[in-house]
């Protein structure tokens, strides 16, 4: 929507100028865009920074859990994003579908606005997942969502370097994420579990086991905020 030819290829000569040095926020960004610079010249990646996130107290953290999902026990995934259909929301609530079977104490969150949210609330109608699959729409305290989550999820089509994926790490959260843009780049093995896009089964499953390991999810939770600390923190 934002696409306008004329603006477009003025754009371009300006990268193209050898007066004008290119900074792209992460790899599949540079990568997308090479061929507008041109061959002869490098785009440098400075990748997106974040601050770890305070945790909220006990007391507060509970309190905001009952509010949201109006349970006072069971684990909360969270997803942050616009909805919009490169974001994979339908393919999550597939896989969320599948993950509440196994585990009908789970709930998800997701945050954000757009002009696919008619239609994923039809999709969790549908699906019979009221109750446990909510829309927030847009939020003015991100960090205080992911503090009182459990897991992040995304089932992202296309990405760059995500700065809710960040954000989850900042918050200490296990996460399960499709393997697109930098993804595999941001993640090991020990700070989050990397699947194929456009595949719900794999990202039920994904999740499901982590489920199973409550030690798991921990470790890979503080293991996720220590590697954002090391290589994507704001004090590097």
């Amino acid at each position: 929507r934002l696409y306008h030819p004329i603006r477009y290829y003025m754009e371009t000569l300006a990268l193209q100028s050898r007066r004008c040095n290119v900074v792209a926020c992460g790899y599949s960004v540079a990568n997308a865009q090479q061929s507008r610079v041109g061959r002869r010249k490098k785009i440098e990646v400075i990748p997106n920074a974040m601050s770890v996130l305070p945790d909220l107290p006990p007391l507060e953290r509970q309190k905001l859990r009952s509010s949201l999902t109006k349970r006072d026990e069971g684990v909360i995934l969270i997803t942050v994003g616009r909805l919009i259909p490169d974001k994979g929301y339908s393919d999550m609530l597939i896989a969320f579908e599948k993950i509440s079977r196994t585990n009908p104490e789970v709930s998800l969150l997701i945050v954000g606005n757009g002009d696919l949210k008619d239609t994923l609330q039809e999709q969790i109608r549908s699906l019979g997942i009221e109750g446990r699959a909510f829309l927030l729409g847009p939020q003015d305290d991100i960090p205080s969502l992911l503090s009182a989550s459990d897991m992040y999820i995304s089932a992202s089509h296309r990405e760059g370097m995500s700065m809710s994926l960040l954000e989850a790490m900042a918050a200490g959260l296990p996460t399960v994420t499709t393997d697109v843009g930098d993804a595999s780049m941001m993640f090991t093995d020990a700070t989050g579990i990397l699947v194929e896009p456009h595949n719900p089964d794999h990202l039920a499953d994904a999740v499901n086991a982590l489920l199973s390991d409550p030690a798991r999810m921990k470790s890979m939770g503080r293991a996720a905020r220590e590697h954002l600390m090391a290589h994507y923190g704001l004090e590097m």
